[in-house]
């Protein structure tokens, strides 16, 4: 006993029935398939934002180790100690003469070390006119040396009966020169 219909009819009902597989297959499969889709993209998101900020941290490292590396290659310590410093007394020497100072006294102090620093401490006395002294002090601030004016000390040269003093102060003068420790 089946229904009679016509060819038409036929195709109408297949049309229809393949309509209604189509939309139960999308409901009960399609939409659970959404669904992980979504939670694959969600958890994809959450990767992504991970792995952008790890290359942001890895950007920011990369950037702190070249600048550590620049300051490094300025203020680094390339010498043991007494090396160090002879070379930052022969730097005093060598800015005094280069204005034409005489240092009447130049010693070295206790290299004071730190975890992550070394101090390297001299002190020195000259008797001279006070924009001599501050052009020297100017000069041993500035590159290369880098050095810190720690302490200061000025007093006047008193030569009794002449005036060769005038004008002239004795200076002592405690300067700092800090290097990393590499």
């Amino acid at each position: 006993m089946g229904i009679k219909m016509t060819e038409r009819e036929k195709d109408i009902f297949c049309l229809w029935l393949g309509a209604v597989l189509l939309f139960v297959s999308v409901r009960w499969l399609g939409h659970p398939l959404k669904e992980k889709n979504q939670a694959l993209d969600r958890i994809l998101d959450a990767h992504t934002a991970t792995i952008q900020k790890y290359r942001r941290q890895h950007k920011a490292a990369l950037e702190a180790h070249s600048r550590y590396e620049a300051v490094t290659g300025i203020f680094g310590q390339k010498a043991p100690d007494a090396e160090v410093m002879a070379a930052f007394l022969s730097n005093i020497e060598q800015a005094s003469r280069q204005l034409g100072l005489r240092l009447s006294e130049l010693k070295p102090e206790t290299v004071q070390e730190g975890p992550y620093l070394n101090r390297f401490s001299a002190s020195l006395t000259l008797e001279s006119r006070f924009s001599d002294v501050m052009r020297l002090l100017t000069i041993l601030q500035s590159a290369p040396f880098y050095c810190d004016v720690e302490e200061i000390r000025m007093e006047p040269v008193s030569v009794r009966g002449t005036r060769e003093g005038q004008g002239r102060i004795t200076t002592r003068v405690k300067l700092t020169q800090v290097f990393l420790k590499t």
